[in-house]
C-alpha cells in the first residue's frame, strides 16, 4: 500500500465512524486507538472527549500491562502534506501539569468539562498515578512534524509523538475488505423485496435455485468466504444433515423452509428488468457450511431445491460489512474465537506472521483455515493461553481455552502483544512437553495445567535473571541473538524446574499422605507458593552450580 493508498484510506475509515456523533477530529483519535493500540471502537469511543474546555485532554487510556496512564491529543489535517509545528505539543504538555497530584482538587474545581472529570474519576487516574502507574502524552496527527516540532520532539522524551510518517510505518494492511471482485448477476425464482436502509444502499431478499448460488466465484478456493468467521468445518453433524438432505430429492421442494439462508454483502446491488439482481464485489459473510456441502453435494441438485439468499449492498464501507458479518452469525452457536476472528487486531497478528515468517508459522484465527504443508500452527486460543500463563503471570486458569479467550480477552491481546513473543512461547511449550517424562508423578505430568504452570516458573526466573531486560526489549532481537544456543538452554532449565518440581513436591507428601496436586495447580495461592520453593531451589543450586544460570545456558 502506498503512503497516498494509506491517506485515502484513513480519511474514508474516519469518515465511516460518523454515525456515532462525535467530531471528526475525535473519530480520528477513536480510529487511531483502534488500529494502533488494538482495542474495539465500541471501548474506544468511552475514552475520549469532544466537549470544550478539555484542558486540551482528547482521551485518556490506561495501559494496566505497562501499568501507564495515557493522556492523548489528537490532530486532524485534511491533507497529508499539513505541517505541525510545537504549539500543539506545548500545549499537551501543559495540560500534563493538571495531573500532577496536587492539582486534583484544582481540577475537580476548575471549569474543565464534565466528561473529562467524570472519565478522570471512571478510570480512577489519580488513584492509580498515586500507586505508582506513570504518567504519559501522547500527541498523534494526520500532518507531518516541521523543524520546530522536531527540535521540542528531542526535548520531551516523556511524550509519544505519531504523525503521518510513523502512522503509515506502522499500518498493516490485511486485506479485511477483500471481496470476490466481479459483478455477477443473481436470478430469482420469484419477487425481490428490496428494503432501503438508507438513501443510497438497500438490502435485498430473493429466493435463489441452489445452482444458481453455485455459480458464484469463489467456492473453490475459499475466496467467496473471505469475510466469514469460519471457513468448511468438514463432516459435522449439522453439514452432514443437510447433505442427507440434498440427496433425498423428495424434500429439495421444502428445503427452503428449512435452511436458515445464506448472507452476502457487496459494494453494490442493482435490481434489474425480470427479478434479477446485479451485484458487485461480492462476498458470503453467512452460510459458508452449507454453501460447501450443496457444493459437494452438487450432482443431486434439481432445480426444485431452492434457498433464501439476504444481500445487503454496503458501499465500501468495512465497518457495516463487518457488523453484518458478526450479527448475521451472533445468532448461532459460534466460537468466541471464530467471532473475533474477523477482528482487525487477529487479522494483523496473522498478516505479520506471514511477513516475518514467511508462511513457515500459520497463525490460525478461522476454523477451516487452509495451512501450507509443514507450517507450524499457532491457534489463536492456544496463544491467549500462552499469554495469560507468562505475560500475565496467571497459569491457574490458562487450561480453560474457551474461558480464558472470551474472558481475558481484553487483557491478553493489547498493543503490547508481540508475534515473536507467541512464536517463542509455542517453542518452548513444546519443549515442555517433550520433557514431561522428567516429572515423576503421574497425576501432575499428564495435567495440562502443569504446563501452563512450568511456563509461569520460567517467566519468572527470566524476570529474576541477567537477560531479562534484552528478553523484555525485544523479543524479535533476543530470538535472534540466541538462535544457535535457545533451544537447548531453555531446555535445560525446564528440566531443572521439572527437577526441583518432583522435589517439592516429595516434600509435600512427607507433611500429608493425601495431595490434591490438581488443586494446588489451579488454585492461584497455591500455585505461587509452589512457585516460589521452586525458585528458592533453582537459587540454591546455582551457588554451587552457576553454570545453570540462565545467561550461561544460552552461551
Amino acid at each position: 500500500m502506498t503512503k497516498e493508498e494509506f491517506e485515502t484510506r484513513l480519511f474514508k475509515e474516519v469518515d465511516f465512524l460518523k454515525d456515532n456523533g462525535k467530531e471528526k477530529a475525535i473519530n480520528f483519535l477513536i480510529w487511531f486507538l483502534v488500529n494502533y493500540f488494538r482495542i474495539e471502537e465500541e471501548l474506544a469511543v468511552d475514552l475520549v472527549c469532544d466537549h470544550k474546555n478539555d484542558k486540551g485532554i482528547d482521551g485518556i487510556y490506561v495501559d494496566k500491562q505497562s501499568k501507564e496512564v495515557i493522556l492523548l491529543q489528537s490532530k486532524l489535517r485534511e491533507k497529508f502534506n499539513k505541517s505541525d509545528g510545537d504549539g500543539e505539543l506545548r500545549k499537551l504538555v501543559g495540560s500534563g501539569k493538571w495531573f500532577k497530584a496536587e492539582n486534583l482538587d484544582k481540577l475537580e474545581q476548575s471549569r474543565a468539562a464534565k466528561e473529562l472529570k467524570s472519565l478522570v474519576s471512571e478510570l480512577k487516574v489519580f488513584d492509580l498515578l498515586n500507586e505508582g502507574y506513570t504518567l504519559k502524552l501522547l500527541f498523534v496527527t494526520t500532518g507531518y512534524f516541521d523543524f520546530s516540532a522536531k527540535d521540542y520532539i528531542k526535548v520531551t522524551p516523556e511524550v509519544e509523538y505519531w504523525d503521518n510518517n510513523r502512522l503509515y510505518s506502522n499500518f498493516t494492511y490485511n486485506g479485511t475488505e477483500e471481496l470476490v471482485n466481479e459483478e455477477f448477476i443473481l436470478e430469482a425464482t420469484d419477487k425481490i423485496i428490496e428494503n432501503k436502509y438508507t438513501t443510497e444502499n438497500s438490502a435485498f431478499t430473493l429466493a435463489l435455485k441452489a445452482s444458481e448460488l453455485l455459480k458464484l466465484n469463489g467456492i473453490v478456493d475459499r475466496s467467496l468466504f473471505s469475510k466469514n468467521v469460519r471457513y468448511g468445518l468438514g463432516k459435522t453433524n449439522v453439514n452432514r444433515s443437510i447433505a442427507k438432505t440434498i440427496k433425498d430429492k423428495t424434500k429439495h421442494n421444502k428445503f427452503i423452509l428449512f435452511h436458515n439462508g445464506i448472507t452476502v454483502v457487496c459494494h453494490k446491488a442493482e435490481k434489474l428488468m425480470n427479478e434479477k439482481l446485479k451485484i458487485t464485489n461480492y462476498s458470503v459473510v453467512n452460510g459458508c457450511q452449507s454453501t460447501l456441502t450443496l457444493y459437494e453435494n452438487r450432482e443431486y441438485i434439481s432445480d426444485d431445491l431452492q434457498v433464501m439468499v439476504k444481500v445487503v449492498a454496503t458501499g465500501e464501507n468495512t465497518k457495516l460489512s463487518d457488523e453484518i458479518t458478526y450479527f448475521a452469525n451472533n445468532q448461532n452457536p459460534i466460537n468466541p474465537s471464530d467471532l473475533k476472528s474477523r477482528e482487525k487486531f487477529q487479522l494483523d497478528l496473522q498478516k505479520q506472521f506471514q511477513h516475518e515468517y514467511n508462511s513457515t508459522v500459520h497463525y490460525k484465527i478461522k476454523r477451516g483455515e487452509k495451512v501450507n504443508d509443514g507450517a507450524v500452527v499457532i491457534e489463536n486460543t492456544f496463544a491467549a493461553q500462552l499469554i495469560h500463563s507468562f505475560s500475565l503471570e496467571s497459569p491457574f486458569n490458562s487450561h480453560l481455552k474457551t474461558s480464558t479467550f472470551s474472558k481475558q480477552y481484553d487483557k491478553i491481546f493489547t498493543r503490547h502483544t508481540d508475534i515473536h513473543l507467541i512464536y517463542f512461547l509455542n517453542e518452548t511449550f513444546d519443549l515442555i512437553q517433550n520433557n514431561l517424562d522428567k516429572i515423576n508423578e503421574p497425576i501432575v505430568r499428564s495435567y495440562q495445567p502443569t504446563k501452563f504452570f512450568i511456563l509461569f516458573v520460567l517467566k519468572r526466573i527470566i524476570n529474576e535473571s541477567g537477560i531479562n531486560e534484552e528478553f523484555n526489549e525485544s523479543t524479535q532481537k533476543f530470538l535472534s541473538k540466541y538462535s544457535s544456543k535457545r533451544k537447548a538452554g531453555f531446555e535445560k532449565l525446564i528440566q531443572i524446574i521439572m527437577i526441583q518440581l518432583n522435589s517439592d513436591l516429595e516434600n509435600l507428601k512427607d507433611e500429608d499422605e493425601y495431595i490434591d496436586y490438581k488443586n494446588i495447580l489451579r488454585n492461584s495461592t497455591e500455585g505461587k507458593k509452589l512457585a516460589n520453593s521452586i525458585i528458592k531451589g533453582y537459587k540454591i543450586l546455582l551457588v554451587h552450580n552457576p553454570e545453570n544460570k540462565l545467561e550461561e545456558l544460552l552461551k
